[in-house]
């Protein structure tokens, strides 16, 4: 048998090199690779170095033994090395000094997608970077770890609701880790202290700082009102001259308004809005099923629509001249009836 290869290097150590064999003499052939062990004809994916083959005739018997050298047409040529900043609690100030050796026409390229020789800004990780030789087309690749310096502080912030509206809402912090004293910060109020209390709804935001070392830890937490409802009072119609015809139309909203019961005084009505109503004062009381109550006392006045001006003229001696004047305001369709005459005019006169 005969054996003729072919062969193609790797370059920059890319794994690239490759061995191809031509054999003629025979078709019944085994092969045996060293240092590899492999048995096919022809290999690839093959860094730099000797690579020998035993091709058996396995008619004949006959073997003929090969050396094949494949080099590394460019050695990488690039050194990277780097001075790394760690992050202090958290704050994202972490940074890679990347440095260089072995070309200036260079490519840079960061897991972080950051295209810069040097990065900042950092949290906590690790982060890859691959330089390309712009000259030569070898890849040097290197991976640097920023770390997160800090004590270990801890926050737990826990917040319990209103209850029906009553300012009886509260936070409490607890701190674990860290090296303290521990200071405290909370807005929008300003207090100083570690836990709040007498809190109605709405957002708290606390800062926690550990003097020692200065890390800090914000959270905004929302404090609930848990059965609160809106009890408002929409309209009054007063009672006319026609009689027990006002009314009084209310509106309950909110969350705690499921299951809410009503009751009026003096009437022991159980509706949102009463009618048929007569001048006087009507207490609602709302209670719902959390327990919450709100009450509110409506006065209903009397509607009259006219107005009556008198003037008047007294007798002389007994000359019966006397006269009452009346002026009405309002309507004008009247009718009067006077007392003890029973007389039906807007005036009388020689009284």
């Amino acid at each position: 048998i005969t054996v003729l290869s072919a062969f193609g290097n790797e370059t920059c150590g890319d794994g690239t090199g490759f061995i191809d064999l031509t054999v003629a003499g025979s078709t019944d052939l085994s092969y045996a690779w060293l240092p590899g062990g492999e048995t096919t004809e022809d290999l690839s994916g093959l860094a730099a170095g000797t690579y020998d083959v035993a091709v058996t005739n396995n008619n004949s018997g006959c073997v003929h033994n090969e050396s094949i050298t494949i080099v590394n047409d460019e050695v990488i040529d690039l050194t990277l090395t780097a001075v790394v900043t760690d992050e202090s609690c958290s704050d994202a100030s972490g940074a890679i000094d990347l440095t260089v050796s072995g070309s200036t026409d260079l490519a840079f390229g960061w897991s972080s997608g950051a295209s810069d020789e040097d990065i900042s800004g950092l949290n906590a990780g690790d982060y890859t970077v691959t330089v390309i030789n712009n000259t030569s087309g070898c890849v040097a690749e290197e991976t640097f770890t920023v770390s997160n310096t800090t004590s270990g502080m801890l926050v737990s912030v826990q917040p319990t609701a209103e209850n029906c509206g009553n300012a009886d809402g509260s936070i409490d912090v607890t701190v674990t880790g860290g090296v303290g004293p521990f200071s405290y910060s909370w807005l929008p109020a300003g207090e100083t202290t570690e836990d709040l209390s007498g809190l109605t709804a709405g957002d708290y935001t606390v800062t926690v700082t550990d003097d020692n070392d200065g890390c800090q830890f914000t959270e905004t937490v929302t404090i609930l009102s848990e059965g609160d409802f809106n009890l408002d009072l929409l309209s009054v119609t007063n009672e006319s001259c026609a009689g027990n015809d006002g009314e009084i139309d209310m509106d309950i909203s909110g969350a705690g308004t499921l299951g809410a019961t009503i009751l009026w005084t003096p009437n022991a009505e159980t509706t949102e809005d009463i009618t048929g109503l007569s001048a006087g004062t009507y207490g609602i009381t709302v209670t719902n099923t959390a327990g919450c109550t709100m009450t509110l006392d409506v006065v209903v006045d009397f509607d009259n629509d006219i107005t009556v001006l008198s003037a008047f003229g007294n007798e002389t001696c007994g000359d019966g001249t006397g006269f009452i004047d009346l002026t009405v305001a309002g309507s004008t369709d009247l009718s009067y009836a006077w007392l003890p005459g029973g007389e039906t005019t807007e005036d009388l006169s020689g009284l």
